[in-house]
């Protein structure tokens, strides 16, 4: 399979979809894919907005929308990738919420020349569950989520 047989399968027809397992291929391909998208959309409303001195044009409103409704469309996509993926470990969907410890995000304020913006910085939880999502390698053969996923 290439690149985008990975995401049109992970992300788009197993969407919905919890059972089974992932490879670590199918969680770095999606994570590509999503982080592309949303940096492309995020430059252009940028180069929009640059352009119009940020007069709100109808292109800028629906960059703007666009920017803020990506991630919305591929939250339960990617929630489902990361709980088939951890059935890939034999670890239960739920651990998931391994990655609230200690309540997911930390905001905190950062103040720069311009004035102050919020930067969120992810809690430890997610830190440890990215690095097991990413890295670690799942159970090889069967496991009691189903067979090894092998895509060729």
């Amino acid at each position: 399979m290439n690149f985008f047989d990975y995401i049109k399968t992970t992300g788009f027809k197993r969407a919905f979809q919890i059972q089974g397992r992932a490879s670590r291929r199918e969680i770095w391909y999606w994570f590509i894919f999503t982080n592309v998208v949303q940096s492309f959309l995020m430059l252009v409303a940028g180069a929009v907005a640059y352009k119009t001195d940020l007069h709100f044009t109808s292109e800028l409103t629906t960059l703007t929308l666009l920017v803020f409704l990506f991630p919305l469309v591929v939250f339960i996509p990617t929630l489902t990738l990361f709980i088939r993926r951890l059935h890939d470990f034999d670890f239960s969907g739920w651990f998931v919420l391994i990655g609230l410890i200690p309540s997911g995000f930390t905001s905190i304020s950062v103040t720069n020349a311009s004035g102050d913006f919020t930067s969120l910085i992810p809690g430890v939880g997610f830190i440890a569950l990215w690095i097991i999502l990413f890295l670690k390698k799942g159970t090889r053969g069967e496991n009691s989520y189903g067979p090894e996923e092998k895509y060729e």
